[in-house]
């Protein structure tokens, strides 16, 4: 074997054998269950609703970056009582690393198992998603100002594809409060 192709081919194995034990080492070092307040505060920060992730978040790298989770709850919007907005038995994502270098977030399959979806309008005609919406919309709005001058470099996200949604075992109930269904 030539000498130049000896050395690309070890080469070759240092970089492969770093990537592998990079990535063997961050899930070792690197616990997602850390940032469970952070994540759940954001929710509530976003939307006003409390979030609970009673299960424990857990990373995976191959053949994709993920995470996953059990037993996950969004309240309900002040007003509709005290059963929650949603319940999720199973929840998990993924999303591939090398669309991320060229600004785009690929994500594959994501799975929820077991979710329970609860519905309602009250007598005065809100729905309790409309305060999701109303959210939704307004940072629609914030988007479409244009960005004031920034010295910052950020990260700023050119695509955003979902592969699939895959939803087994669930239940919508719906309560309408304004005809008594």
């Amino acid at each position: 074997m030539a000498k130049p192709l000896k050395i690309a081919l070890v080469i070759l194995g240092l970089v492969v054998t770093l990537v592998v034990v990079a990535a063997v080492g961050l899930v070792m070092t690197f616990d997602p269950n850390d940032y469970r307040a952070e994540i759940e505060s954001i929710v509530e920060e976003e939307t006003g609703r409390d979030l609970a992730m009673r299960g424990d978040l857990e990373l995976s790298i191959f053949p994709w970056l993920g995470v996953e989770t059990n037993d996950v709850v969004l309240g309900n919007a002040e007003g509709f009582g005290p059963d929650p907005f949603a319940e999720i038995g199973y929840f998990g994502v993924s999303i591939r690393l090398l669309p991320l270098l060229d600004k785009q977030i690929q994500i594959g399959t994501v799975r929820l198992d077991g979710m329970r979806l609860n519905l309602a309008r009250d007598a005065s005609g809100q729905t309790n998603w409309d305060d999701l919406i109303a959210a939704s919309e307004a940072e629609d709005t914030e988007a479409e100002e244009p960005p004031a001058p920034s010295t910052e470099t950020g990260f700023e996200i050119t695509n955003l594809a979902v592969e699939a949604i895959e939803i087994d075992d669930a239940a919508v109930t719906w309560r309408d409060e304004s005809t008594g269904q």
